[in-house]
């Protein structure tokens, strides 16, 4: 039987009630029900729905991996992740219990991440992973990386991927770089570093609502090579879609 989170436009909820329900998810995820399974394979893109109360989990199923994750209001996509804003509330890098925050006028929660299982190694200075203040690879950067034109690209792979919903190019915007690892450098600027995910490693997404998720396979991969680089370590993506056992209070 589903369970109904607190109600949050009833009653007052410290932000220890709400980690204790997000807590009690996370604590349930061996008694998750599985509805679906497919993969991603290397350098292209795949959007998916997913249900309210539901489970998105992108596993590191063969090697490290960048995804470059867009988020949509499933009932209405002009509803979209707001990078800015989840930046400002819940910091440059997310992890468990970060949630994702759609854009104006209507700011909600689209997705609150309640399993991260990747460690950082910050062995040569400060580093995270699953950053949220940067976009996506495109064709342009391709091209003055390598001079080559019709290259694989994050941009391109989020629009094929959202083209069979009705969305246009337009509607993309800049995205969750998960598994991507940045490393803070003494001259304060953020280079991208290998990332230490390991097979096995996942991060799971609740559905705060109906949800659209557009997910790009970056084609820098680990994260270990510059775009200029004849090879790129590649790997695909195995996502699982688990229904929850939970379900959230609609937000207002």
């Amino acid at each position: 039987m589903m369970r109904d989170a607190l109600d949050f436009r009833r009653k007052f909820i410290t932000p220890q009630l709400m980690l204790e329900f997000y807590a009690g998810i996370r604590a349930a995820k061996d008694r998750y029900s599985l509805i679906s399974q497919f993969e991603i394979p290397p350098a292209t893109g795949l959007a998916f729905k997913i249900g309210r109360g539901q489970i998105a989990r992108f596993n590191i199923s063969h090697g490290p991996q960048i995804v470059d994750l867009d988020i949509f209001n499933a009932q209405d996509p002009r509803q979209r992740l707001w990078a800015n804003h989840t930046m400002n509330s819940e910091g440059f890098w997310l992890s468990t219990f970060s949630r994702l925050w759609s854009n104006l006028p209507n700011s909600r929660p689209l997705a609150t991440i309640v399993e991260d299982t990747v460690e950082t190694d910050q062995s040569c200075g400060p580093a995270r992973h699953h950053h949220i203040f940067g976009g996506h690879c495109n064709p342009q950067e391709w091209y003055r990386a390598t001079g080559k034109r019709g290259l694989p690209n994050c941009y391109e792979n989020l629009c094929a991927s959202v083209a069979p919903f009705g969305l246009s190019p337009d509607a993309i915007h800049d995205n969750l770089n998960l598994f991507q690892k940045t490393l803070l450098t003494n001259d304060g600027m953020l280079r991208t570093v290998r990332s230490d995910a390991r097979v096995g490693d996942f991060v799971d997404f609740f559905a705060e609502t109906d949800v659209l998720l557009a997910a790009a396979l970056c084609p820098r991969g680990s994260g270990g090579t510059e775009l200029s680089d004849p090879d790129q370590e590649r790997y695909p993506v195995t996502v699982q879609v688990f229904q929850s056992g939970f379900l959230p209070t609609p937000f207002e």
